[in-house]
């Protein structure tokens, strides 16, 4: 039999024992050799040997002890003990690479609106989109966050178009101011400078001009401020005779610049139309054609009202 054995007396003294290894007696071993009962199971060291030792009744006033080695039991666990160990700590870090993997694939789409966003903050390009990856929360962001990036380009488009209209109309409404403000201050100056000298009818056809710049001054006033309140202005259309309007287009440019020879080849022409945007028309093509032609007279040329 392997292991350890030994027969005790009620007194706790060895009777007999298998080798010359001494099993401790404890006071349940002596008290079970002495009267009797259940067995008793424990554990012993004995000169650094790990034991297993059971007690039980052997014969009256005797009991027998009989242990066995635990090293293989120990060593066994030992190993079992260092093998949980080791897959405890191969678990962890294979859950934490798998949780990195997972966490970076889920923050992924969060990443590229970072980059995304960081994009639009330094260089105001709007026009790069976020590839929505599904149907969760991050893919409805990716979608709201597209849908605020085509918000913000239609409205720089809008702005930028704006922007640009104001200009056109800076510029338009000094090109329309320039000639009839300038007409106007030379005919108060000659009218301050030479009215006593003047004769009746110079001097009225002198203020009836004024009186026509004046008007012509105060239409394109009200069609500014209407264009500043973003408003269309007021496009009331009649028939006209436009051979007559530009006859009195003409006559009003030569009032201004005697010196510049305005011939005009006109055929009775009927049309629908806004007399005042007409006129301007008119005035700006024949005041263009007194500014740019040569000094000399010109040679005669023809336009028709109706072309």
């Amino acid at each position: 039999m392997r292991g350890y054995q030994q027969v005790i007396g009620s007194g706790g003294r060895i009777l007999l024992r298998s080798g010359s290894l001494s099993l401790p007696v404890s006071a349940a071993t002596r008290h079970l050799a002495a009267h009797g009962g259940a067995a008793v199971l424990g554990d012993a060291e004995v000169d650094g040997i790990h034991l297993r030792v059971l007690a039980e009744p052997f014969g009256s006033g005797r009991a027998l002890q009989v242990a066995q080695p635990l090293t293989e039991v120990d060593s066994l666990l030992s190993r079992l003990r260092l093998i949980l160990v080791l897959l405890d700590v191969g678990g962890i870090a294979l859950a934490a690479l798998l949780g990195r993997l997972v966490a970076g694939a889920a923050v992924l789409p969060l990443r590229r609106l970072t980059r995304a966003t960081e994009h639009v903050t330094r260089t105001r390009d709007l026009s790069r989109r976020i590839e929505p990856t599904g149907e969760d929360e991050i893919g409805r962001l990716a979608l709201s966050f597209n849908a605020m990036l085509d918000a913000l380009e239609s409205s720089m488009r809008a702005l930028d178009s704006s922007m640009h209209a104001q200009r056109q109309l800076i510029a338009d409404a000094s090109h329309e101011l320039r000639t009839p403000v300038t007409s106007l201050r030379t005919n108060i100056e000659i009218i301050q400078q030479q009215g006593e000298q003047m004769g009746g009818e110079e001097r009225a056809r002198m203020l009836t001009d004024v009186v026509e710049q004046i008007s012509e001054l105060t239409m394109l006033m009200n069609d500014l401020i209407e264009l500043a309140r973003g408003e269309e202005p007021r496009s009331d259309t009649e028939e006209l005779r436009l051979d007559l309007l530009v006859e009195e287009v003409a006559e009003r440019a030569r009032r201004r610049s005697p010196a510049s020879a305005i011939e005009l080849e006109l055929e009775p022409e009927i049309l629908l139309g806004v007399p005042a945007r007409l006129e301007r028309a008119v005035g700006n093509l024949i005041d263009n054609a007194v500014k740019y032609s040569p000094p000399s007279p010109p040679s005669r040329s023809g336009w028709r009202a109706g072309s």
